[in-house]
């Protein structure tokens, strides 16, 4: 199993924004069951107020949630894991710390998703419409490279006893 520290990139841009804090951004990762996950959120505008989402299963927009309070993203969706907001004082800024962390012991061997967006953040975003931040993850691990499908299992076990019953039947040699 081979960890790695990673910064998580949308479209291999260094930083991160968004302009829909309804629906944030999505970012998904591979995980062991056991393994401890440590994502942090770093905000590079001033008055952007971070919250960090951890789901497990993959996500790529709000659609995809069921059941909870709102069709937007809340604590009652199916797969919701953890969540994190800045709420540690910062003097030097109106929205708490700068950092947003999650630190998780992941439950099950899969795909999580990490979902970036924002609680109350002010009205000066830098002057492009946009909230910058970085994102990064400690303890990910990579996923294996190849994984058949349970159902391909099953299908190449019924074709190797359908071709070992047809050896036997035609005497060419015995299967062990």
């Amino acid at each position: 199993m081979e960890y790695q520290n990673l910064t998580l990139f949308l479209m291999y841009s260094a930083f991160n924004s968004f302009q829909d804090p309804e629906t944030g951004r999505f970012f998904s990762f591979f995980g062991n069951q056991g393994d401890v996950v440590t994502i942090e959120a770093l905000r590079l505008e001033q008055q952007f107020d971070p919250a960090l989402w951890i789901f497990e299963g993959i996500f790529s927009d709000t659609t995809e949630f069921f059941g909870g309070f709102s069709d937007l993203i809340d604590f009652e969706d199916l797969g919701f894991l953890n969540f994190a907001d800045d709420e540690i004082f910062n003097p030097g800024g109106p929205f708490g710390d700068p950092f947003v962390v999650v630190v998780l012991t992941l439950p099950g061997t899969g795909q999580y998703t990490a979902i970036m967006t924002e609680f109350l953040s002010g009205d000066d975003d830098g002057g492009d419409g946009l909230f910058d931040y970085q994102i990064t993850a400690r303890g990910i691990v990579n996923p294996p490279e190849s994984v058949p499908e349970p159902t391909t299992v099953l299908a190449l076990s019924i074709f190797a006893g359908l071709g070992c019953n047809l050896k036997r039947k035609l005497n060419l040699r015995k299967c062990s």
